[in-house]
């Protein structure tokens, strides 16, 4: 890719930004405040001149924008109640995040701007939605770009929705073997059928056949189409149009329905929509680096990676929006501890105790700050196993799965689960009743396992958008009575959602562990502490066992022993302190004796004794005693040097050395510092 796009702001201007492109001269688009502008070179000109527009709403061909949303919902997704390494990667939702975009330019597009111009055109077009996604944290990287230059490869219909269906057949099945991408996005140049500019799934980010759209590409802006391609990632991001009441000034916000201009910004509404998205659905793929096994591991300060020696990064300057570091070295602000983390709140660490992830239901414990760091602490939650809802389910990773929440889910809140009678057809071992499915062959349940296969439901009037819905009605024999048994299986190659999940209650005591119905102690024999803790149990994020109040992992036959050990080495000690004072008293009554018995014999009993008057001088001898502890014998000097005492824990951050020195020079550098606590 040449390097020629660039990404910006005016100078001295606070409100504006710019993306330019110096391919074959100078071109692109600029906002200073609300007014818009357009850069592109004068064509046929020897002497390198540009022509500048302003923005019009009112000129025809910035046509008025509209798009479809096809009838798609993600609420059928089931929350996947396994604890992976994917989870792991939304801990944060304020992670930065990328979007690695592949564009398809159908033939139409290519005979307006053959060769190199698609090239340039496409280039252009990621550059300006890199710049618009920026101010959500999301870095928006072209990985591929097709151009058919020899015809369609799938029928393009005048009818947009179809034309979109058939792309997301086509990507799914071809493109995908070939290049890994997390959305793509058709470019047609033909005349559709319909007003809409461009249309897209609600919410299909990350999902193999719906993370894809359609867009027009009918006008020599490419910025105009590029603000179209925001919009309809926007969609695909969970985002809703700008109607009332959340409106936005004509042409000012990506998701305005009736955008006529470029628009850089999103609205309150479409962040709130955004963020909702994040927690409810964890597009994980926005997580992995475009191109990571090509750049490089050398640390540097603007990498956005916390690197030894730094005590934050933001990025490079031009890009950092965070008040609390300083971009340049990459370091703390003065007066500031803290620049993000649940535990972070106007750059300064949380009070201890502050709430920082609450509980999820009654399966999950909430987590508070700890006072010290930023980040808050390691998920806990209740015991795998642990009885919920009135019994009616078990707990798992945090959450109560049933068969009612999971009908619930995949149709409306008015479906529940079905009789028993429906999961006798788990037995059969085809698409709309088994157990598992190994190397593409479905596998049929054993008696014991039906209720752990698909999942059947009654009630309910949506079906599910994923795949296609089936209902079997079951009539008993002897009673007559119809049972509804409706389940359903996927259109497209993802996880079967329609299968019991992992950790539902199964019979007394059991739950579903890989599609088998077994006791609560082999599927959980890992994290089995029940019997240790009682009602007390907790586990972590890694399925270490714990009991509350307690920090680390419980192994109450080793606990036993280390307490054993210890009280016999406190025993052991205190029998060698008891023989050591008895030695040294019998050998401090030996020295008073022996003193006694040298001492010269007095003159008279009951009379002063005037001591002795010879040549020599009386002196008091003192008696001989071991140095039992050195410190009593302490001079002034020696106690200088002792260690200093703590009142408290403090805690410091350690902070690399400055180059410029800081304070009056130490003219002993032989000499210690000795620091001042409270």
């Amino acid at each position: 890719m040449d390097h020629c796009f660039y990404q910006g702001s005016i100078i001295h201007e606070f409100d504006s930004a710019a993306s330019i492109s110096t391919c074959s001269g100078l071109r692109g688009f600029f906002r200073v405040n609300d007014q818009r502008y357009l850069i592109e070179p004068v064509k046929y000109s020897d002497e390198g001149e540009h022509l500048v527009f302003r923005y019009n709403p009112k000129v025809q061909h910035a046509a008025n924008y509209s798009c479809t949303e096809l009838n798609f919902t993600r609420t059928a997704v089931l929350k996947d109640n396994t604890k992976s390494m994917e989870d792991s990667k939304m801990e944060s939702i304020e992670k930065e995040k990328h979007i690695e975009l592949f564009i398809v330019a159908d033939n139409n597009v290519y005979h307006r701007n053959p060769n190199s111009k698609v090239r340039n055109r496409v280039w252009g077009m990621v550059n300006f939605v890199n710049m618009i996604y920026k101010t959500l944290d999301i870095h928006v990287t072209l990985v591929g770009l097709e151009t058919w230059t020899n015809g369609d490869k799938i029928e393009i219909d005048s009818n947009i929705e179809t034309t979109l269906k058939r792309f997301s057949a086509w990507q799914e099945i071809i493109l995908k073997k070939k290049k890994n991408f997390d959305h793509v996005v058709l470019l047609s140049g033909k005349w559709l059928y319909t007003s809409a500019q461009g249309t897209s799934y609600p919410g299909g980010m990350c999902l193999p056949y719906y993370s894809s759209s359609v867009v027009k590409d009918l006008l020599p802006d490419l910025n105009t189409i590029a603000s179209r391609m925001a919009h309809q990632l926007g969609h695909s991001l969970g985002m809703k149009h700008d109607d009332y009441p959340c409106t936005c000034t004509l042409g000012k916000c990506v998701m305005d329905s009736g955008g006529s201009i470029p628009a850089l910004k999103f609205s309150k509404c479409s962040r709130t929509q955004y963020q909702q998205y994040l927690k409810d659905f964890k597009p994980t793929c926005m997580f992995d680096i475009p191109f990571s096994d090509k750049l490089s591991d050398y640390p540097y300060c603007g990498n956005k990676k916390l690197d030894d020696g730094e005590e934050c990064d933001c990025g490079p300057v031009q890009e950092c929006t965070n008040p609390c570091c300083d971009a340049r070295k990459c370091m703390l602000k003065p007066e500031f501890t803290c620049a993000e983390g649940e535990c972070c709140e106007s750059c300064q660490v949380k009070k201890a105790g502050s709430l920082c992830r609450p509980a999820k239901d009654e399966c999950d414990f909430p987590e508070t700050c700890t006072g010290h760091s930023p980040a808050c602490p390691k998920d806990q939650f209740q015991v795998n196993g642990f009885p919920c809802k009135d019994a009616k389910g078990y707990c798992f990773m945090g959450n109560c799965p049933t068969r009612d929440d999971q009908c619930s889910e995949l149709f409306d809140n008015e479906a529940k689960d079905s009789s028993d009678i429906c999961y006798k057809m788990n037995k059969n071992g085809n698409k709309f009743g088994y157990c598992k499915n190994e190397e593409q062959t479905l596998i049929p349940c054993e008696e014991k396992d039906v209720k752990c296969g698909k999942i059947f439901c009654t009630g309910g009037k949506h079906a599910s958008i994923l795949g296609e819905e089936k209902v079997y009605h079951l009539k008993k024999p002897l009673t007559q009575n119809v049972t509804e048994c409706k389940t359903f299986f996927l259109y497209h190659k993802s996880k079967d959602f329609g299968l019991v999940a992992p950790g539902t209650k199964c019979g007394e005591g059991k739950v579903c562990s890989n599609s088998e119905c077994v006791t609560i102690e082999n599927a959980y024999n890992s994290t089995d502490c029940l019997s240790p803790c009682n009602e007390n149990a907790v586990e972590d994020g890694d399925l270490g066992c714990q009991c509350e109040g307690v920090q680390a992992s419980v192994d109450w036959e080793e606990t036993l022993n280390v307490t054993n050990i210890s009280i016999l080495v406190v025993v052991l000690i205190l029998v060698i302190i008891g023989v050591l004072s008895a030695v040294l008293l019998i050998r401090y009554q030996k020295c008073i004796k022996l003193k006694q018995a040298q001492r010269p014999p007095s003159e008279a009993l009951g009379v002063e004794n005037k001591g002795y008057t010879g040549d020599e001088q009386q002196t008091r001898t003192e008696p001989i005693l071991p140095d039992i502890h050195p410190l009593h014998r302490r001079t002034a000097e020696s106690l200088a040097r002792l260690p200093t005492s703590f009142s408290s824990p403090h805690y410091i951050t350690l902070k690399p050395a400055s180059k410029e020195p800081r304070g009056t020079a130490d003219p002993n550098p032989s000499a210690k510092v000795v620091g001042s606590y409270d």
